[in-house]
């Protein structure tokens, strides 16, 4: 693995580790970053490094570096799908992952508090509880200065983990709110890029959430068209986009409360399925291949009073907001300042 070595050496420490599931080697680090970019004093931040470094001798200098989504995923818990996914790319080009500021490995602003009921056992039928929001921002705000987790002040720590790394100008690719990240990089680093490519384009004039439900239903209307189109699908499911509208209007009329644990651990709590909650959460499984595949059986079952898989639907979202998965205060961070105040009236 060859780097511009003296630059390396002397500011990141890179020691190799193995990923399960990557193939060939790794190397993985932290790199420290001011909170307080401006005032370089205060708090610090180690940011999660991993660059997974080409695996043939002729190492072209540009690598990709690569961005997650949500806000709130990190790279890292990625990396065994963007090694699958970039492949080719790896074969002469190194491939970085690095977790922005309060996600993944980089100090998590995480908000177990969205996946626990109160303490009279229920959850809110909101996907974000008031309350639990309230409790993780007061918990964060002890330690942390929730001002300066934003899009920009992220992308000035990626340009400088890149000087630090050695690299000139490099490409960059990003999936959903890793587009956003992209956008901002060109803006402000233009002359440290070669090439940005976007997934799932989210510009910053894009008001996040928006666009959600209209995109959800875009979605849905995509999955029963290409039912449609599937003889086999099409004669399992003949009524199917019938049945999902009969299955809203239900909920929008008697929005059941249900027991059920979230994640299928913990004790018993309660929670009303409201239609808005369940149309969120239903919107999520729709995002992946897999999901889509499985929604028109999902939708017979509800519709037949599964109770138990639709309390397992609707705490759905609640599970990732509250895990380590997501960091919802990173989330929370970025949307209520760069988003919330922007949407339409």
């Amino acid at each position: 693995m060859i780097f511009a070595a003296a630059a390396l050496a002397a500011q990141v420490a890179l020691t190799p580790c193995a990923i399960e599931g990557v193939p060939g080697p790794a190397q993985c680090g932290t790199y420290k970053v001011w909170e307080n970019r401006d005032a370089k004093q205060g708090r610090q931040i180690d940011l999660s490094i991993i660059v997974l470094p080409a695996l043939e001798a002729k190492r072209q200098p540009d690598p990709f570096f690569l961005l997650s989504g949500g806000p709130g995923d990190a790279p890292s818990f990625n990396a065994r799908f963007f090694s699958r996914a970039f492949q080719e790319a790896r074969k002469t080009r190194d491939l970085v992952l690095i977790d922005l500021r309060g996600t993944g490995q980089s100090a998590a602003l995480t908000c177990p508090e969205l996946s626990k009921p109160d303490a009279e056992g229920n959850f809110d039928s909101n996907l974000l509880s008031v309350p639990a929001v309230r409790a993780c921002r007061m918990r964060w705000e002890k330690t942390a200065d929730l001002r300066f987790y934003t899009t920009a002040i992220a992308v000035d720590d990626l340009e400088e983990v890149r000087q630090a790394l050695g690299y000139g100008p490099i490409n960059v690719y990003g999936t959903s709110y890793g587009t956003r990240v992209a956008q901002f990089y060109l803006h402000k680093y233009p002359k440290s890029l070669r090439a940005v490519v976007l997934k799932g384009i989210v510009p910053p004039t894009m008001a996040m959430p928006e666009t959600h439900a209209g995109a959800g239903e875009d979605a849905w209307k995509a999955l029963v068209g290409r039912c449609q189109d599937d003889a086999n699908c099409r004669r399992t499911f003949p009524t199917l986009d019938a049945d999902f509208r009969q299955l809203l209007s239900r909920l929008d009329k008697d929005a059941p409360v249900l027991t059920q644990s979230a994640g299928g651990t913990g004790p018993m709590a309660t929670i009303q399925v409201t239609r808005g909650l369940f149309a969120e959460a239903f919107r999520n499984i729709l995002y992946t291949p897999e999901g889509s595949a499985q929604a028109p059986q999902l939708v017979r079952q509800l519709l037949a009073g599964d109770h138990r898989r639709l309390a397992e639907t609707a705490l759905a979202g609640r599970t990732v907001l509250g895990g380590e998965r997501l960091a919802a205060g990173f989330f929370l961070s970025v949307t209520c300042t760069e988003d919330i105040p922007f949407l339409s009236k």
